[in-house]
């Protein structure tokens, strides 16, 4: 959840996964997801945005 974005008119093109270890330094980037969902316009005044994945699952590899 991101909650101090400040106001504005804005997209979202899409959502970078990173597994969180211990702190930013060893925290690593996964994915980056993006496609027909994206962008997400939002309106002005938004300044929180939550995203949920179906499941709790954003990416599986097999």
């Amino acid at each position: 959840m991101w909650t101090d974005l400040g106001a504005g008119d804005r997209d979202i093109v899409g959502v970078l996964l990173y597994k969180h270890v211990t702190d930013d330094t060893d925290s690593v980037p996964i994915a980056f997801l993006d496609g027909g969902d994206f962008p997400l316009a939002l309106g002005s005044g938004t300044s929180q945005v939550t995203l949920s994945f179906a499941s709790g699952v954003a990416l599986s590899l097999s």
